[in-house]
């Protein structure tokens, strides 16, 4: 028996993912797509620029007890996604200068999402070229 899902996550879930796969380059107009380089760049500029602190030589430090497929930027680590995506959100976050973002609302600036998508994508993408599916 299946829990019920009152709030429609599933759903909401299944159809971005299913938006997501479906959707093509030419489809991104020019406008989201400087938009997403421009985040893209400033979130990695910030990865660098608390590269060195203490705080994120903490972080690398737990890398070597979860080994896996994905990359912890600047360094030639690997390990776990849900591991990439701490170590990589906390060097985007630390200095709390990405700044770039001031949408509708502002609800949240979009690199918080970032290293759970870059996380995901270094298994996909290394899970593809060994051969490996899902489910």
């Amino acid at each position: 028996m299946k829990p019920e899902d009152p709030g429609g996550h599933e759903d909401i879930a299944r159809r971005l993912a299913q938006y997501a796969a479906d959707l093509r380059f030419q489809d991104i107009d020019p406008q989201s797509l400087y938009a997403a380089k421009t985040l893209l760049i400033d979130s990695i500029g910030c990865a660098i620029a608390s590269h060195h602190s203490t705080t994120l030589t903490k972080c690398r430090a737990l890398v070597p007890n979860f080994p896996g497929p994905c990359t912890v930027l600047g360094t030639s680590m690997r390990t776990t996604m849900d591991m990439a995506a701490f170590v990589n959100g906390a060097a985007v976050r630390y200095l709390d200068m990405n700044d770039t973002y001031m949408g509708p609302g502002d609800p949240g600036h979009p690199s918080d999402m970032l290293s759970a998508c870059l996380g995901m994508t270094g298994s996909l993408i290394t899970n593809r070229s060994i051969g490996k599916t899902s489910g």
